[in-house]
């Protein structure tokens, strides 16, 4: 049985409440815990330096922990601003909203029909789980292009990272 050996991904900032980092053509944005207009800040100044890198455009997926809270107004609308600023360099994109239950399935279809009401010119969708959204980049846009696979293991492999750093 052989092992798929994948690059990990580098990680730009990490704290207890988010871990923004990049792979290949992919931004990875995790928020564990708070939403701060401080860290909006921070994945700004990181997400214009590393789509300079991509001119073709590049996916980003948001991944929110179950348990995390929704963001507080004035961060969403830094959020919603920060996307609409960089539409022209996304060519896809996918929120993971983790969780089960009524709330976080709530959440989910509240963020969806957010979505639509925002038209965002790239495609765009909710997942409940980054393994969803790592199928559905590769069913949407070839294997060529992205490898589901990698992409799961990149981001397993992150979060296994990220929680080490958390224990120390």
């Amino acid at each position: 049985m052989s092992t798929l050996t994948v690059a990990p991904a580098r990680v730009d900032a990490v704290s207890p409440d988010y871990c923004m980092a990049r792979w290949k053509q992919f931004y990875i944005d995790i928020w564990r815990v708070h939403t701060s207009l401080v860290a909006l800040r921070i994945l700004e100044r990181s997400f214009n330096e590393f789509r300079r890198a991509f001119p073709e455009g590049v996916g980003l997926i948001t991944i929110v922990e179950a348990g995390a809270p929704l963001p507080p107004p004035e961060a969403r609308q830094a959020l919603g601003q920060l996307l609409a600023d960089n539409a022209s360099f996304i060519r896809y994109s996918a929120v993971v909203y983790e969780g089960n239950g009524f709330r976080a399935s709530a959440v989910r279809g509240v963020v969806s029909s957010l979505t639509l009401l925002a038209r965002p010119p790239y495609p765009h969708r909710v997942f409940a789980t980054a393994t969803e959204a790592c199928t559905w980049f590769q069913r949407s846009f070839g294997a060529e292009q992205v490898n589901g696979k990698e992409l799961e293991i990149a981001i397993a492999d992150l979060r296994r990272r990220i929680s080490v750093r958390a224990l120390r």
